[in-house]
């Protein structure tokens, strides 16, 4: 086993051991959900719905780095990524974000005018600075943190989404079981596999190894930050 499998072996271990926002028993939000008003479960809803807009965003800079440092299984992988994110090569032919504010709108709510939070500004300013302020291999440590996450706050947000549908007496509409079940059965874990697979061929030493651990962390750092953020910005509970 080389160096960077035994690295992807610690970071699935760390990452529900160290980091609250993948951990259903410690997510700051899941632990007060149930007690939070219609208005606020809708506010965490909509807030995280963002993160299917920014993600793009991120990845595009993730793109821009390991381009510079001349990563090209990398390079061809993000790239892939942000296609299919966009809407390519997956079937769905629309961005997969404006197929969550679709879904949204056959329950009779409209996300795509949703306003950032202080704490969702505070996790795109710290989330895009994470990848400015690095080199392309620890910009590719964050962009495994947002793959390898991905699938598991996704069930944590559908189970969020499905709680505050019922207190609005609404069904949840098949377009939006179809975009989270899409998501965590195939699309973030083939998204995870692949960029996984493209890392091992792409980088060895001590020092690749170290940015690559250096950049996970402080994605999921962010990401706790983000979690806690919003927690806090819920008044019916503070």
């Amino acid at each position: 086993m080389n160096n960077m499998n035994q690295l992807f072996n610690k970071l699935d271990r760390v990452l529900f051991t160290q980091y609250d926002s993948v951990n259903a028993t410690r997510n700051p939000v899941c632990l007060l959900f149930d007690q939070f008003k219609l208005e606020d479960k809708l506010f965490i809803v909509t807030q995280y719905s963002l993160f299917s807009r920014y993600i793009v965003k991120f990845l595009i800079e993730v793109l821009y780095k390991v381009s510079l440092d001349g990563h090209v299984l990398i390079v061809e992988e993000v790239r892939r990524n942000i296609d299919e994110e966009l809407g390519g090569s997956t079937g769905y032919r629309l961005p997969h974000y404006i197929l969550l504010i679709k879904g949204f709108k056959f329950a009779n709510l409209d996300i795509y005018s949703t306003n950032p939070s202080i704490a969702t500004k505070n996790f795109e300013s710290m989330m895009l600075a994470a990848i400015y302020n690095g080199d392309g291999v620890y910009a590719s440590g964050v962009a495994y943190a947002l793959e390898a996450s991905a699938v598991h706050e996704l069930k944590i947000t559908r189970e969020f989404v499905i709680k505050a549908l019922q207190e609005l007496g609404v069904v949840a509409p098949k377009e939006i079981e179809s975009f989270f079940n899409s998501h965590i059965s195939e699309i973030e874990v083939m998204h995870e596999a692949r960029l996984q697979e493209a890392s091992l061929q792409s980088y060895s030493t001590d020092q690749e190894i170290a940015a690559y651990g250096a950049g996970f962390h402080k994605a999921m750092t962010v990401m706790d930050a983000w979690w806690h953020g919003l927690a806090r910005e819920v008044p019916s509970v503070n």
